[in-house]
């Protein structure tokens, strides 16, 4: 099996993450921190007998279709789409949510700790480093670009 629930808990485990199971299907839930002291809440699911390991992104932000800014929010969700290649941006038209994916296919080899772990971090980190963007655009309509040290 590419990654088993097992061997995903037992990463989790061994960095001390606290998560909570599904008890439908093999996912999980737990929360983490960033370099920004933000906190995230994710999920992390298989499917697939495993073959394909997804992260998401829980409550991230949010911006219903009838947002008086909706636009600029959803043109700045297709250049991070563009620009990231490996998270992928998505807004859920029904509620409104903007959430966050990650994918790793796993067919012919099982995932190393080392790839779980990366995959992790790398995820992360882009959802942080944006977050502040779309915030910022889905309160004034305007996308501030990717340098927000003088603003955040």
């Amino acid at each position: 099996m590419p990654l088993s629930f097992e061997t995903l808990t037992g990463i989790l485990k061994s960095l001390e993450v606290v998560y909570w199971t599904n008890p439908d299907r093999p996912a999980v839930m737990f929360g983490t921190g960033s370099k920004s002291q933000r906190r995230y809440m994710l999920s992390a699911s298989l499917d697939g007998d495993g073959s394909f390991f997804q992260l998401r992104s829980v409550e991230y932000c949010n911006c219903p279709v009838t947002h008086r800014h909706f636009t600029a929010v959803a043109r700045l969700l297709l250049d991070l789409n563009y620009q990231y290649r490996g998270v992928k941006f998505s807004l859920d038209p029904r509620d409104g949510e903007i959430a966050c994916f990650a994918d790793l296919l796993l067919f012919d080899a099982e995932a190393t700790h080392v790839q779980v772990v990366g995959m992790i971090g790398f995820f992360l980190d882009i959802i942080d480093s944006t977050q502040p963007r779309i915030r910022m655009t889905i309160e004034t309509g305007i996308d501030p670009g990717e340098d927000l040290d003088d603003v955040v």
